[in-house]
């Protein structure tokens, strides 16, 4: 038989893990400063890489600021990754 405390304890645990799944299906928009601090460019080069097609475009939300979604940054991030040599190992 549980006690009072540990009944509390467990729905509190059901709500966290509710509240966790319902936050990762949500999706996740990025600020110019956010994307900056991700990928390691400065602002200048991302919207030159932006310009030139080697980055995706951000879209302009309602309040006229520009946002990226977190998963086409991952993705970019992960291909890049994927693309770039091993950096060689000092002595």
């Amino acid at each position: 038989m549980q006690t009072q405390n540990e009944e509390r304890l467990e729905s509190l645990v059901e709500k966290m893990e509710a509240l966790l799944v319902h936050q990762s299906q949500q999706e996740v928009l990025l600020s110019m400063s956010e994307v900056c601090e991700r990928t390691g460019y400065s602002s200048t080069k991302m919207y030159q890489m932006v310009k030139d097609g080697r980055f995706p475009a951000g879209r302009r939300m309602f309040n006229g600021g520009v946002r990226w979604r977190a998963a086409d940054v991952n993705e970019w991030i992960r291909q890049e990754w994927e693309r770039s040599a091993p950096a060689p190992r000092r002595a």
